[in-house]
């Protein structure tokens, strides 16, 4: 759970926060369902550089929340997930090859 401080409508083209082509989106599952529940895009970094645009798909409205909020989750994903496909692939290129 995290803190709304703002709500707002999205008004695009002009002022899309970041939220229309995300980096990060996040999909929230009920257990044994297909289908995400809800997904949020998350955006740029408000001007105050303590907030975070975000999203839920389908909405026209953008909330800010703490940024410390995302940074948390993706540190919780990057510890729990581990490396990334494309970083043990890379690893493995440059690893010494054994003798055959």
């Amino acid at each position: 759970r995290t803190r709304i401080e703002r709500q707002f409508a999205l008004k695009t083209p002009t002022g899309d926060y970041g939220v229309t082509t995300p980096e990060t989106l996040i999909l929230v599952y009920r257990p044994n369902d297909t289908q995400p529940l809800v997904q949020y895009a998350v955006g740029d970094i408000a001007p105050d550089t303590v907030s975070r645009y975000v999203l839920v798909v389908g909405s026209s409205t953008v909330a800010t929340i703490p940024n410390y909020q995302i940074d948390n989750l993706l540190a919780l994903i990057q510890t729990v997930g581990g490396n990334s496909d494309q970083e043990r692939a890379a690893r493995s290129a440059l690893a010494p090859r054994g003798r055959r």
